[in-house]
């Protein structure tokens, strides 16, 4: 596990809490964001439920693998948003067009508690394509800066 934070009392600070291979709630609705590899992301309520802690994920239809990070000390009041920027590197999916890709970036907006978000970064493996094996990085950016970075390796079953 990587976590870049910064030690200036003033300046936010971010942290994993956990990573690995998660349940993911069955409510779920889908929001198009063209710059994702599937072209869609699942948006859920609440967070979901850490199974196996671990950074060595089966390339498996149905495994959901990811981390809960939390960023602290945004200088936002309590229900306002802050813009994430979730940024995902693999070692390329060919897509059913036949174009392969390896990086996706898209803009997240959270809203801030006390100072702080806490929030789920992740993947789950829908089609068999997606299925590739090699390090998989996650990265959360806040002003074009990673301030938490998670690798994971995809192992064939």
């Amino acid at each position: 596990m990587f976590c870049l934070s910064v030690a200036n009392a003033d300046e936010v600070t971010a942290k994993i809490i956990s990573c690995g291979i998660f349940t993911v709630p069955n409510k779920h609705r889908i929001q198009e964001v063209p710059e994702a590899f599937s072209g869609t992301v699942r948006i859920y309520k609440g967070l979901p439920t850490l199974e196996i802690a671990t950074n060595q994920i089966p390339a498996k239809i149905g495994t959901d693998f990811g981390f809960i990070y939390k960023i602290s000390n945004l200088p936002l009041k309590d229900g306002e948003e802050v813009e994430l920027v979730k940024a995902v590197n693999n070692p390329g999916i060919k897509k059913p067009d036949g174009k392969t890709s390896q990086t996706s970036e898209w803009k997240l907006k959270k809203v801030v508690m006390d100072g702080c978000v806490v929030d789920y970064s992740g993947f789950g493996f829908d089609y068999d394509y997606e299925l590739v094996p090699g390090v998989w990085k996650f990265e959360i950016k806040y002003k074009g800066k990673a301030v938490c970075t998670q690798t994971f390796t995809v192992v064939e079953k």
